[in-house]
């Protein structure tokens, strides 16, 4: 019976470590920039970002994630719109999501660093968008 267990042990412990995954719904999100990706050019941020972006509209956006439904909160303009998303891939690196918000659709990017050195990003590319987000 001990060679049993000393023989699972280590595949134990890869398990337990593979497990430990943070995934979109543990945030809150806050965006921090909108792009446009016909140019580039940052249409709207965040409070936080707005003095690196003169010329964007400010505005408070936030992202939540919960059992398959994504709700985006516009605070600055009273709005809310919600979708759906599900997992496309998981590595060690991050996830992706495919999301659907109103008719449109999209993918979506989650990256955690382990040594927590930056905050959790989340990046949405949706109808020629892409919506920047730190997480809390």
């Amino acid at each position: 019976m001990k060679k049993i267990c000393l023989l699972f042990m280590p595949l134990l412990l890869v398990l337990s470590a593979c497990g430990g995954m943070p995934e979109i719904h543990d945030y809150k999100w806050s965006m921090t920039s909108v792009q446009n990706m016909e140019d580039g050019q940052v249409i709207a941020c965040g409070e936080e970002a707005s003095a690196g972006y003169e010329n964007a509209q400010q505005m408070e956006l936030t992202c939540r994630a919960r059992e398959g439904v994504l709700a985006l909160e516009d605070k600055t303009n009273g709005l809310t719109y919600t979708g759906t998303y599900e997992v496309m891939d998981q590595g060690r690196e991050g996830t992706a999501y495919r999301i659907t918000v109103g008719e449109g659709e999209g993918v979506a990017a989650m990256t955690v660093y382990p040594d927590g050195g930056e905050k959790p990003t989340l990046i949405l590319n949706l109808e020629g968008y892409v919506l920047n987000f730190f997480g809390e």
